[in-house]
């Protein structure tokens, strides 16, 4: 009998390659375009609340913002961002924000309120706002 790990890492890699195969057609005429998985799934601490989360990368942000619509339309992930490769490379502060962007979340839930499904750390400072948390100490995080 399988344990509860060997089943979720079975249903991740599962999960990783479907998005692999219906991925790959999306990619098709896209020279140099990439999609990148991060979030609870790539990490491998995802649950039945974890969105997909996808970057799409391309050439130029013209062609990343396409493949990350494409993505979406196709319902692969709930958050896509699409940046251009130069803007992917200049992304040394991202894993900051990605942290930062979890972290809003989390203190929504623990709220007992759904956050919204974003990338966008003002939109979830909003969200606190209208709960009455105040949020001026975050500023620089806007």
């Amino acid at each position: 009998m399988a344990s509860v790990q060997e089943i979720r890492q079975r249903l991740r890699g599962q999960r990783i390659e479907a998005l692999r195969r219906a991925i790959e057609p999306l990619l098709a005429g896209r020279a140099g375009a990439e999609v990148w998985l991060f979030g609870s799934l790539a990490r491998g601490d995802w649950d039945a609340r974890s969105d997909g989360d996808l970057l799409a990368v391309a050439p130029d942000q013209s062609a990343a913002d396409q493949l990350a619509e494409a993505l979406l339309e196709a319902g692969l992930a709930d958050d896509v961002i699409g940046l251009s490769q130069g803007g992917f490379h200049a992304q040394d502060s991202y894993p900051c924000c990605q942290a930062a962007e979890k972290a809003l979340k989390a203190v929504l839930l623990a709220l007992d309120q759904e956050p919204e499904r974003t990338d966008s750390i003002e939109r979830l400072l909003g969200a606190l706002e209208l709960l009455g948390i105040e949020t001026a100490r975050c500023a620089n995080c806007r």
